[in-house]
């Protein structure tokens, strides 16, 4: 009862005033803090806390459950997985709904026929880049040599010079 006086129903402390007027009044204040709105106690703070986490496992156990669901219906396939995608996107927003109906519509074929094409697609660029990969190993590679100083620009050349053609192309736009 005198912790009830002392402190708020979630632990923190009552502020202290150093005369009391009217001890009832007070008191019946003070502990009017620890009723709910029909006039009964409230439920200790560790009661509280426990049905809290009880709450938090069940939502987190729900949640593992809806995971699992979710991860056995997926598939091996790139095109399971992108329809389970869609079908999860359109039940989730009307808005994106309409937008995948409408492409799917434009398209006028199924989406088998899409990952069809897209692997023909795929595997030729696979293909390209093999080929290319393998032509590349047959040359010898150049060894890198570093440039030769007498090769080199003085910088303030270069950058009269990109001056020079920028005036004239400039003279040239005016006329």
């Amino acid at each position: 009862m005198l912790y009830a006086l002392d402190h708020y129903p979630d632990g923190s402390p009552w502020q202290y005033t150093p005369f009391i007027h009217g001890t009832h009044d007070w008191a019946k204040q003070r502990l009017n803090a620890w009723r709910d709105g029909h006039g009964y106690p409230l439920a200790p703070r560790h009661v509280v806390l426990e049905e809290q986490a009880e709450r938090l496992r069940a939502e987190q156990h729900q949640q593992r459950q809806e995971w699992a669901a979710a991860l056995a219906q997926a598939s091996a396939t790139p095109l399971q997985a992108a329809q389970w995608a869609r079908f999860l996107l359109s039940n989730a927003s009307p808005r994106a709904a309409r937008v995948i109906r409408a492409r799917e519509l434009a398209a006028k074929c199924s989406p088998a026929e899409d990952y069809r094409t897209d692997k023909e697609r795929w595997d030729k660029a696979d293909k390209a880049a093999q080929a290319a990969v393998e032509s590349a190993a047959k040359w010898p590679a150049e060894p890198w040599c570093p440039p030769d100083p007498d090769d080199e620009q003085d910088p303030r050349i270069i950058s009269l010079t990109r001056a020079r053609d920028r005036a004239h192309r400039e003279r040239r736009w005016r006329t």
